[in-house]
């Protein structure tokens, strides 16, 4: 398969991943609020959600570097900057996920905002664990170095990080 088609493809894969993750978020919060109290079952769904959201990133940043990669047009010139830095720019897009993705759930269960600070402090060791494996699969997608040993990696962290986030959902 020519290199530009395969690109095509990959894009296209992107975009309807992205889609479902759209469709999907929504549903999951709803979900979880439903068997808050059910510790395994908040444990699968969390964790399913979070390899999904993370499957889904990583296959956007293999797209976007065999883009950059395959064009060297002059208006794709700035988009080389991510393959250059793929370390920063994959601390900077971990930490912007977790950080959404933890307000965000803080909103859906009717936080106030005085309360935030300490719902980012009690979830801290979860947005570490979270953000440290989105890293390590951005970074790898960036790097064209993702393989099936690092995802299995990204995705133990990603279960240990369920199991700690549900416990800790259920205490609260």
């Amino acid at each position: 398969m020519e290199p530009g088609r395969k690109v095509a493809l990959q894009g296209l894969a992107s975009s309807l991943a992205l889609a479902a993750l759209y469709l999907e978020s929504p549903h999951s919060l709803s979900f979880m609020a439903s068997i808050i109290k059910d510790w395994p079952l908040s444990v699968a769904v969390i964790f399913s959600h979070n390899v999904f959201a993370v499957s889904v990133i990583s296959l956007c940043m293999v797209f976007y570097a065999n883009l950059v990669a395959l064009s060297r047009a002059r208006w794709l010139r700035g988009a080389n900057f991510v393959l250059r830095y793929p370390r920063a720019f994959s601390a900077f897009l971990s930490a912007t996920v977790v950080l959404a993705s933890v307000l965000k759930g803080a909103a859906a269960a009717g936080a106030r905002p005085c309360e935030i600070s300490t719902i980012l402090l009690l979830s801290l060791p979860v947005m570490l664990m979270e953000g440290y494996g989105l890293y390590m699969a951005v970074k790898g997608a960036l790097t064209r170095s993702l393989n099936a040993s690092t995802l299995l990696h990204v995705y133990s962290i990603f279960f240990v990080a369920a199991l700690l986030e549900a416990s800790l959902i259920i205490m609260l």
